[in-house]
């Protein structure tokens, strides 16, 4: 499969409350018992913020920087002060991380192979509409990624 990344994407969108959430915490967890490294990034069309009002890294921010961290003993954040486009986000998590696969749930972007959940009208690249089978769905998501791979050799 043609992707412009170099690492296996796989988008998920479907209507809130569809079952992307659970579907993806699934796969995940199948995927990391055969030791395939997984990213996943959450997309939303809310305006939210990961960080709270009145914490210092908010505060940080409206003071000006255009990135803050968070580090502490159980986990490591970043926040930029605007959205970033998919390629700087896929390029970023693989640089934090080796990934195998990169999931993201409420996938738009038209070069994102997607799988769709439900019935909410077809996007671009959409591989298949999940119906219940998860079988189906895990051989399409190795086939994915062991294609990718194939591909980088």
């Amino acid at each position: 499969m043609d992707q412009p990344f170099n690492t296996p994407v796989i988008g998920f969108y479907g209507f809130s409350g569809s079952g992307k959430t659970s579907l993806i915490y699934t796969i995940i967890q199948e995927l990391e018992k055969e030791n395939i490294r997984v990213g996943v990034i959450k997309r939303t069309d809310k305006a939210i913020s990961s960080e709270p009002p009145g914490k210092d890294t908010a505060g940080y921010r409206a003071a000006g920087a255009i990135v803050t961290s968070f580090l502490s003993a159980s986990e490591t954040n970043f926040v930029t002060s605007h959205p970033l486009n998919l390629l700087k986000i896929i390029d970023t998590l693989r640089s934090l991380e080796q990934v195998d696969v990169i999931i993201i749930e409420g996938a738009l972007e038209p070069e994102v192979p997607k799988i769709r959940i439900g019935d909410v009208p077809v996007r671009e690249k959409t591989l298949f509409t999940y119906t219940g089978d998860f079988k189906v769905c895990m051989q399409e998501i190795k086939e994915i990624i062991s294609s990718e791979k194939k591909g980088q050799k």
